[in-house]
């Protein structure tokens, strides 16, 4: 996938659902084409399959431009999606805003005993 070193890199679950869903339209015409190569895809991974869809998009493009335009689509996140990851909590971590403030009013108690309450 352009490049990248999949192990340790995943694709975000939306690029995963176009990806497929592309696979899944043109199903019987890339199965037919790979045929002809005596090649069974129905026997390779998903992470494969994922691989090869990208790539034949990456063949099939007349021109870097319309690769990066290709690209763009496959990889933007959908609608809505940057404003659930600000909402979502971090998984493992749950911290109310009066937990948060705690550490900074240490930081400032303990501050002001070293200073001697003098500010600056």
């Amino acid at each position: 996938m352009g490049g990248r070193d999949l192990r340790r890199w995943e694709p975000p679950y939306w690029v995963v659902q176009r990806l497929c869903a592309s696979i899944a339209e043109s199903w019987d015409s890339w199965d037919g084409q790979l045929a002809l190569q005596g090649i069974d895809p129905r026997s390779w991974t998903l992470k494969r399959m994922l691989n090869a869809a990208e790539a034949a998009m990456d063949a099939a493009a007349e021109d870097d431009a319309e690769r990066a335009r290709n690209r763009t689509r496959l990889y933007a996140p959908p609608r809505g999606a940057a404003r659930e990851a600000r909402r979502r909590p971090i998984p493992g971590v749950s911290m109310s805003r009066d937990q948060a403030l705690c550490p900074a009013a240490q930081l400032a108690a303990d501050d002001a005993k070293l200073t001697g309450g003098r500010s600056g």
